[in-house]
Order: structure tokens, then C-alpha cells, then sequence
């Protein structure tokens, strides 16, 4: 639940890091995708989504990728 005029904040890992040897979860039911999350968001207003590169350096170069989506339920 989300008050009214309050924000949501969802940052995490993305599942596109999943085969790139970035640190983190490698279940993809426990990862992010923006357009999945921005997609269920019914009745708030978003007012961003967005894939954030980080850069670590892994076995195959450097890789990662998180997940960034802020969201506002209407005021009353």
C-alpha cells in the first residue's frame, strides 16, 4: 500500500545481469526488469524507469546493471 502523494523506490539488480559474471543474485525470479515493474504499476503515475550502468569488473570485462523505477500514487 502507498499513501497518498507518496513515492515508490524500487533500485536493484537487473536481470539482464544474469551470463555476464556481474556480482549478484543468478535466480531471474528474484531480479529486476524496468519494463516489467513500470508495466504493473496500475493507478501510479512513473516517473522514471530506467536500466543504470554500473560498472564492476568481472571475468568478461565490466558489467553490471541495475534496475531503477520511482513511481507517485495521485494525491487525494
Amino acid at each position: 500500500a502507498l499513501a497518498s502523494g507518496g513515492t515508490l523506490l524500487v533500485l536493484g539488480h537487473d536481470v539482464d545481469n544474469l551470463g555476464t559474471g556481474a556480482p549478484g543474485p543468478s535466480d531471474p525470479d528474484v531480479l529486476y526488469a524496468t519494463r516489467t515493474i513500470a508495466a504493473e504499476l496500475d493507478g501510479l503515475e512513473v516517473v522514471k524507469a530506467e536500466r543504470l550502468l554500473r560498472a564492476v569488473e568481472t571475468e568478461a570485462g565490466e558489467a553490471a546493471v541495475d534496475t531503477l523505477v520511482v513511481a507517485r500514487s495521485p494525491s487525494a
